[in-house]
This record gives C-alpha cells, structure tokens and sequence, in this order.
C-alpha cells in the first residue's frame, strides 16, 4: 500500500513538473540589457536569449526599436540594466509597456533621446549571431563564410528552432552589390528545421527583395512554379532577419534552387543552369555551338569525360530543337517552366538561372526548376518600355538568351502543350493574382512599413531600384495591374477564352503636374489606373518627361495610382 502511495505521488511531482516546464517554456519576457549607445532588448524564452538592437535614424536622430511579432507582449521590463541609467517619462517603475509608434522620451546613461517602438506581426522572426558577433567578414566578401547560432521565433511567438549555424556566407550577383548592409544569404544547419512555411530544412536561402518594389513578386513567381511544377520546385517563407542583433528587415527565405530533393537523389543524372559567361566561369561549365555557357550544379565536381558526355547531350538537345524536333525534350516541363517565364515577364529568363536536368533512367531533357524573379512582373524599368508593359515579350533573338523558348514558341504541338497546362491551371493562377496578393499584402504590410523606415525606400536613385511608386500599396496596386493584364493578354496569344479577374483602378482622381524649369506646362487630373501618353498633348510631346523621385520615364502604358510632378528626362 505505501509502495503504491509513492508511486501516486511521484506520477504527480512528475505531472506537475512537466506541466510547470510546459508553462515555463512557452513564457517569453523582454527586458531591456546594456548597449554601448542605447539600451538594448533582450527576448528571453525559456533558457534562450537573443537580443534587438535599436536603430538610430540619422537624419531625424529618432530611435527605432523593431521588434518580432507573435511575442504578444507590448511590456519589457528593466532587466539588467540599473535603474539609475534608464528613465522612460515620468512612470518607470521596472516595467514599460509601449504604445506602437509613439514618440517616447527616454534617458539612458545621462543621455536624452527620443524613441519609437514596432512589432512585426504575421511572419516567422529569424536571429542569427555569426561568431564573430560582427557582419563585418561574411558583407565583405561574399566566399566569406562563418558559423553561429540561430533561433527562430514562430509567428505564434512559440520557438521553432535554436541551433547551430553550419555556414552563413553571401548570395546572389547583382543584389549581392545592391547594398552594404541589406544583403542576400546563403545559410547551412546543423540539424533539419522548421522555419516559418519551410520544413524540414538544413539549407536556405535568404533574399532581401532588394529590387522587388512590392515585395511580392518573387514569393508570387516562386508560388507559381509550385502551382505548375511542385515536384521541382522551390518552398519560399516570408521572414524577418536579426543578424547579430539588427533588424535587417523582411526576406524571403527559400530552399536553394540545386538542392530540391528529386535533383539530389541518385536518380538525377545531371542538373545545368543557362548561364552568363562571367557567371559560368566561376563554376565548371561548357558551350555549345550558339555560343550560350552553362554551368554545371549536379553533380559536384564532374570528370572531364562526364562534362564532355554533357555537353555533347546539351549540343545534340540544341541541335534537335533548331531543327523543329522535340524528342528529346520533356515537353511538358519545357511548357510549364515557359508559362511560369512569360507570365512573370522575367527579363532572365533563359539568359541566366534557367535549369535543366536529366534523369538517369530517361533519356529526356526537363526544364526546371524556376529561380530568380527579381527584375520580373515589370519591375525592370530601365531596360526599357516593352520590359514593363504587360504586352511585352520576355524571348528575343539577342545574343545573351538561349534561343529554346523562342523556336518552342513558334511549334504548333509545344503551343498546344503550354494552352493544355495554362487551361489546367487558369483557376489557381487567377486566384493567385487576385486573392493571394491581396493576402500577402496584409501579411507584410507592418514589415513593409518598418522597411520604409529603416531603410527610405524612395530616396534610392539607383539603376536597378525597385518599384515604380512613392507608395509601397501602389507598387503592388501596379503588380495586380500587371499580373492580370498579363494573364488577359497570354490567354489571348493561345485562344483561350475563359474570363478571368480584370484589373480597374479605385475611383480616384490624380493629379499630374508637368513642369520644366519650374514652369508648369500642363496640369491633368487622372482617374486611378487610367494611363496617360503623352504624345496625345502637343505641348508636351516634343521630350520624354520623367518622375524625379525615381528618374524614371513616364512609358504609355504605366498607370498612374498618385499625384506626381513630372519633369524632362535629362539622361
């Protein structure tokens, strides 16, 4: 009897103890902790810290704290810094609870200084702290590598994952360049994790969306080929990055485009990337004849007999679809990942990040999986009008794309195929310009904010910037614009008549101002999404007129979503 007493009790210590460890586990406290300039805040879950740093706005001198969403918790408390170094107003008695956005008068270490505080909801909260606690060596070259550890915090606040980082170490070409601080990543694990929409993961990659003016596009891009293609596709999660404690802002993180399981396992014979020379040179590649390079991701270091077999397979593939001839291509994959280029308008496609593989029990060439959609939807203003009109075609005969698509298009059974799966699919992907942009503009819009803020989207005057609008809602108004006139318009080029979602503007009334030399020349008011060519006024039709916030040109078919001045293109 007393032996089945103790038993009783300890299954209750043991209850109990489980239950308290629950509860303990799932608590989350922020505290302020000591900076070198300002306080800093501790996120505390559990036994697992990580830490925010705040940003100071040089130019206002105001100081932003960015704090993860999901944490439900709008309270940090004193922590361990001495209550003689902070005030915050006139109540701080260990414990601050914030008001989002408002202006708070705060005194730390003697210093005077205004300061604001965000949360970020909606989206996984991704920390990662190099071991060097310094960005400094990965930004400055992006071979540079370094391992750390990283927590991941759920959009729920729960904790996802903590662990090591393998590797952390720079991506990407052009957005690599982009920035100094806000930079793409490549990220290896020590263990398999869940990571927002991304499971079971030990490698991704992250982007800045650096030129993605919406913010939107590439997740769309991304969440089409899974629509056409899911077996070859690449997983994509909307996150916000703390790197050694800075907000570095929203990323999408993704699977990397050459680790997709079916192109690793021991069935793939080979995967190629379409590629630019300088590009190609970095990695083991070949030619063909047309003169186009491609690199080699799969498998890793191949003998020089296996790259030549290579070669020689991609050659007799060229060869044969010059020839008008198909068999030895899947189609149906060259018609997906087709469908997937033109209805993004990417101006990459088949110039570089084109992949094709082959499976070792088929003698079949496959098109896929799609990658790299930054300078897609319109977003590639400065390469010129027919670039960002939705009418446009992304296959031209110049020398950089690999001319495939272009000779597919013009075969009655390829254009047959491609109908076929645009058919299929018609329902999914016109619910994805409609309904899934307008979701994901509600989930990233307090990220977009806190973006705009750290980093002034519209003050950037460089060649690749990205979006075509003051406003971050009107560069995804533009992007539902372009995604349905789009889609409108490839429907037509193949005969289908199945009616589906028609972009219209809000009702609004603009107003556009031309001006030259501080002299207004004409004054026109505009309904929203109406479009304005300016050959239509003999006053204004002898020069190109651009918008100075962007240097861009005013082209004929760019809606007009704000008020704006316009002024003479100068360059």
């Amino acid at each position: 009897m007393r032996k089945k007493v103790w038993l009783v009790a300890i299954l209750i210590a043991a209850l109990i103890a489980v239950i308290a460890g629950v509860g303990l586990f799932e608590e989350h406290k922020m505290e302020f902790a000591d900076g070198e300039v300002y306080p800093e805040i501790e996120i505390i879950e559990h036994e697992i810290k990580t830490t925010v740093k705040p940003w100071e706005d040089s130019e206002t001198g105001l100081v932003h704290f960015f704090l993860p969403g999901g944490i439900d918790s709008t309270t940090v408390y004193l922590g361990s810094v001495s209550s003689d170094n902070l005030r915050i107003g006139e109540d701080f008695k260990g414990k601050f609870t914030f008001t989002e956005e408002k202006e708070y008068s705060i005194s730390y270490k003697g210093r005077a200084f205004k300061a604001v505080f965000h949360t970020i909801p909606n989206m996984s909260s991704v920390f990662i702290d190099t071991k060097s606690k310094s960005s400094k060596t990965i930004n400055s070259d992006k071979e540079k590598t370094e391992t750390g550890k990283i927590l991941s915090i759920s959009k729920e606040g729960t904790v996802e994952y903590y662990g090591k980082v393998k590797e952390i170490k720079g991506h990407g070409n052009l957005t690599w360049t982009s920035s100094e601080e806000k930079k793409p990543y490549s990220v290896k694990l020590e263990d398999a994790a869940n990571i927002g929409e991304l499971s079971s993961v030990n490698e991704f990659i992250l982007l800045g969306m650096y030129h993605d003016g919406d913010k939107i596009h590439t997740k769309l891009a991304l969440d089409l080929a899974q629509i056409f293609d899911p077996e070859v596709s690449v997983r994509s999660t909307y996150i916000n990055l703390y790197l050694n404690g800075n907000y570095l802002g929203l990323y999408l993180a993704t699977d990397p485009p050459k680790k997709i399981e079916k192109l690793n396992s021991d069935e793939c014979e080979f995967l190629v990337e379409k590629d630019l020379y300088e590009r190609a040179m970095e990695e083991d590649h070949f030619s063909i004849d047309s003169g186009d390079y491609f690199s080699v991701g799969r498998p890793k270091n191949p003998t020089k007999e296996f790259l030549n077999s290579i070669n020689a397979y991609i050659q007799k593939v060229d060869d044969n679809i010059r020839e008008g001839n198909t068999d030895y291509i899947d189609v149906e994959s060259f018609a997906k990942q087709s469908t997937i280029q033109f209805l993004s308008h990417n101006v990459d496609a088949m110039r570089t990040s084109s992949f094709f593989y082959k499976m070792k029990d088929d003698n079949l060439l496959y098109a896929g999986p799609a990658w790299d959609f930054d300078s897609g939807f319109g977003e590639a203003y400065p390469l010129g009008e027919r670039y960002v009109s939705p009418q446009g075609s992304n296959y031209l005969e110049d020398f950089f794309q690999l001319q495939w698509f272009c000779i597919l298009e013009k075969n009655d059974y390829f254009r047959g195929e491609v109908q076929r799966v645009l058919l299929e699919h018609l329902d999914e992907i016109d619910n994805l310009f409609t309904e899934k942009i307008d979701n994901y503009e509600k989930m990233i819009e307090k990220a977009c904010h806190a973006e705009n803020i750290r980093w002034k989207w519209t003050d950037i005057k460089e060649y690749y910037r990205g979006g075509h609008y003051q406003e971050w809602k009107n560069n995804v108004k533009f992007l539902k614009y372009f995604c349905q006139s789009r889609l409108e318009y490839i429907c037509s080029l193949y005969d289908i008549d199945t009616s589906t979602a028609h972009f219209e503007g809000n009702g609004e009334i603009h107003k556009l101002s031309f001006v030259d030399n501080g002299r207004v020349i004409l004054e026109l008011e505009v309904k929203d999404g109406e479009m304005v060519n300016t050959d239509d006024y003999p006053e204004l039709s002898d020069k190109k007129w651009m918008f100075p916030y962007f240097e861009e040109v005013l082209y004929k078919n760019v809606p007009i979503f704000e008020d704006c001045e316009l002024v003479p293109y100068i360059y």
